[in-house]
């Protein structure tokens, strides 16, 4: 798990928006009432890239924060527990081979993408060993597909 630069911060689970809303409970747009009123960020998102934030740090800024948004001791407790679980649920979850780390997917797709692109980028010089009636415009159009899909596989995002 991340820590926060912060000195006084202990060990808790590093989530995004929608993970942290679903995990206290509340909408999105609470989450960001709350980091416009100080809420500690890890990191501060960018497009395409959520904010990060600290569950341990997140509960501290709650019980000792504003005071509007503050929750009581029960509830923290309560948060805690259900934090626990859902932790535990996704390690089993991994364990049983039901999810698999973001990290592992993400590699598997870089590199499948490569090899995509590579076998495209052969592919007008194939056709045109194996097919040589084959005119300039027609190998020209071919290149100006692949290059489109290459840039629509270079501008994927994914979503939090």
């Amino acid at each position: 798990m991340k820590k926060t630069n912060s000195a006084s911060t202990q060990k808790g689970m590093v989530l995004n928006r929608s993970e942290l809303a679903q995990c206290f409970g509340v909408a999105k747009t609470t989450i960001d009432t709350w980091a416009s009123k100080g809420c500690p960020v890890i990191e501060r998102g960018t497009r395409g890239k959520p904010s990060k934030y600290n569950t341990v740090d997140v509960f501290r800024w709650l019980k000792h924060g504003d005071g509007s948004d503050s929750i009581d001791l029960q509830k923290e407790r309560a948060l805690l527990a259900a934090e626990q679980r859902r932790k535990l649920k996704r390690e089993n979850d991994v364990e049983e081979k039901l999810l698999a780390p973001v990290d592992l997917l993400t590699d598997a797709l870089a590199s499948t993408g490569r090899q995509i692109v590579a076998i495209l980028e052969s592919l007008p010089l194939t056709m045109k060993r194996y097919c040589p009636e084959i005119t300039g415009d027609q190998i020209t159009l071919v290149k100006k597909s692949i290059a489109k899909c290459r840039n629509s596989i270079a501008d994927m995002k994914l979503d939090d």
